[in-house]
């Protein structure tokens, strides 16, 4: 089980993706308020990849595309403050 302070979580919002804390619905995660602490645990299963096969940049929006048996992930990014910052991440 790992703790993650929520403000080291606010932080890491803000920078990456240019949200904040209250910019998300967090009912579903495990969250203990009398520590404002975030929790996750690891287990033995492997951790996702994605593995680029193609990209496009329009202005300040980068598309990259990984081509897999099961269709096309599309993970969005945007330049934001000097910092690429993560959209979104589809699978169509």
């Amino acid at each position: 089980v790992h703790r993650y302070p929520a403000k080291m979580v606010e932080q890491v919002l803000t920078k990456y993706a240019g949200i904040e804390l209250e910019d998300l619905e967090i009912k579903h995660v495990a969250y203990l308020a009398q520590y404002d602490a975030f929790y996750n645990y690891t287990s033995d299963a492997g951790s996702g990849r994605f593995v680029c096969t193609r990209g496009e940049k329009m202005g300040n929006t980068v598309r990259l595309y990984e081509e897999t048996e099961e269709g096309t992930d599309v993970l969005t990014l945007k330049m934001t403050d000097g910092a690429y910052r993560i959209v979104s991440h589809q699978h169509s």
